[in-house]
């Protein structure tokens, strides 16, 4: 992989949040279909990292890049583009409660231009991903909290982003929707995109990279790809979206 382009870079980045050091000088490359992993000694610096990548906010110092974007530089009118491209599953889902499971789907995919048709069938193969064709329908508010986080990280990876950013996706869900979780993830990993996970899982999982932050500065470690997977795809029945 030393030849790919960095999809995530940081170099020497300081970022102060709140009166305290998030992130420190740090420095992080992951190179275009990294799979990685990264333990935070301190829930600041992996929000203030997840907020830089998504544009929300600039480092103090250093520069910060992103699908090959550099967002120190990058004007606010911008923002919501770069942010097509990524995939962002939060500790806390940002779903729209008052909406059905589908209608949640389809967020990401009409703000990507996708046409009914395409929809549709990239809807159905997500459900059955997710194992959450009984609950298509279903309000999002009604739902138990570890199935709407099963929901989250369906939405955060149906539009094949090239990037996917995710903070303790497993927290909080059963063992049956962690394994889709991660499932999910990896097969969107496999499919191209750039996944970067903050969280304490990793030992059992193949990843890439892995990165630990200490004091806001970040050390990384490397490894091997892990195996390709394929999925099936399949339509809905009209009418779905």
């Amino acid at each position: 992989m030393a030849g790919d382009p960095a999809m995530i870079h940081l170099s020497k980045v300081t970022k102060i949040s709140a009166g305290k050091t998030a992130l420190r000088e740090a420095t992080m490359l992951l190179p275009k279909g990294s799979y990685a992993s990264l333990k935070v000694d301190s829930e600041t610096t992996g929000i203030a990292l997840l907020r830089l990548l998504m544009g929300y906010e600039k480092p103090d110092r250093g520069t910060v890049r992103i699908n090959d974007i550099d967002i120190t530089r990058l004007a606010q009118t911008r923002v919501p583009f770069l942010r097509r491209n990524v995939g962002l599953l939060e500790y806390k889902p940002n779903l729209a409660g008052n909406r059905t499971v589908v209608e949640n789907l389809a967020m990401p995919l009409q703000i990507a231009g996708f046409n009914r048709k395409a929809m549709n069938e990239r809807i159905a193969d997500k459900l059955e991903q997710a194992g959450l064709e009984e609950q298509a329908s279903a309000i999002v508010q009604k739902l138990n909290e570890s199935t709407q986080r099963l929901l989250a990280c369906a939405r955060a990876t149906i539009h094949h982003p090239q990037t996917i950013l995710a903070d303790n996706p497993d927290a909080g869900v059963s063992s049956e929707h962690r394994e889709r979780i991660f499932k999910m993830i990896e097969a969107a990993n496999n499919g191209g995109s750039t996944v970067l996970l903050i969280t304490g899982d990793v030992h059992s999982r193949a990843f890439t990279h892995t990165l630990n932050a200490y004091k806001g500065t970040l050390i990384q470690d490397q490894h091997k790809k892990q195996s390709q997977h394929h999925s099936r795809k399949r339509s809905l029945p009209n009418g779905m979206v």
